[in-house]
This record gives C-alpha cells, sequence and structure tokens, in this order.
C-alpha cells in the first residue's frame, strides 16, 4: 500500500492548495477593499489591531492570514462582518443592518437625558431632511 504524504504532488493535494490560495487571495482582496472604503491606512489599521504593519500588509498580499483573536477586531474597525470578512453566508444578499459605529452613537443618544436625546433627534432629522432636500 502506498502512503501519501504531504509532499506528494497528487491531483487531490494541487486541488487543495489551489482552494486554499484561491481564499486567501479573496479574503486579501476583501480585506484591503474594506479598508479603503473606510479611508483608513494600513498604519492606521495595523496600530487598532496591535500589529506590525508589514504584518498587516501581508494580509493584503494574502500572504499571511489574520489570526482568530484578530478577525473579530478587524471587522469591527472595518465595520463589516467577519462573516462577510471571509466571503462566506450570503450577507452580500441580506439587507444591511446599521454600522456598528452607528449602532455605538445610538447607545451613547440612548444614555443621555431625554431632554437631550429630544434635541439630538431633532437634529438627525433636520440632517435627513436636508440631505433628502439636496438629493432631489
Amino acid at each position: 500500500m502506498i502512503q501519501s504524504t504531504p509532499d506528494s504532488h497528487s491531483f487531490a493535494h494541487f486541488k487543495l492548495m489551489a482552494r486554499n490560495q484561491d481564499f486567501d487571495r479573496k479574503l486579501a482582496e476583501r480585506i484591503k477593499r474594506a479598508r479603503l472604503q473606510k479611508g483608513l491606512t494600513q498604519v492606521q489599521v495595523s496600530q487598532e489591531l496591535g500589529i506590525q504593519q508589514p504584518a498587516f500588509a501581508k494580509y493584503e498580499l494574502g500572504e499571511r492570514q489574520p489570526t482568530l483573536a484578530t478577525l473579530p477586531k478587524l471587522a469591527e474597525l472595518l465595520e463589516i462582518s467577519i462573516e462577510e470578512l471571509l466571503g462566506v453566508g450570503n450577507s452580500s444578499k441580506a439587507k444591511p443592518g446599521p454600522k456598528p459605529k452607528l449602532v455605538k452613537k445610538f447607545e451613547e443618544i440612548k444614555a443621555l437625558p431625554p431632554r437631550d436625546q429630544d434635541f439630538v433627534m431633532r437634529l438627525i432629522d433636520t440632517a435627513i431632511r436636508e440631505a433628502a432636500r439636496k438629493a432631489s
């Protein structure tokens, strides 16, 4: 009986390697796209994650993957779900909810006294009306 080794060049081995490389490439693209959409630099993101910039650059080049401990921090910083970051599920088809930053702001508003909450709501209503007026 012939045993296969990690060094064997079987078709299944090549297929698995190609699948992993494809995943790494797509993950790298999603990380870079999300970072650029947020207007962040690699230095800013790496500082927030507590890693060196060259290490983060390797994420975007597909040469390295974020650790399991880093994924939630990265997703929160880029304001996307971990599923979206990894490209799993049908998060692209789901109706997007509020961004984490917006949810955090609403939590801050919720902690204000009722009078201040009313003031902030009037400001938001005015901003929405003004944006709608400009869009039409």
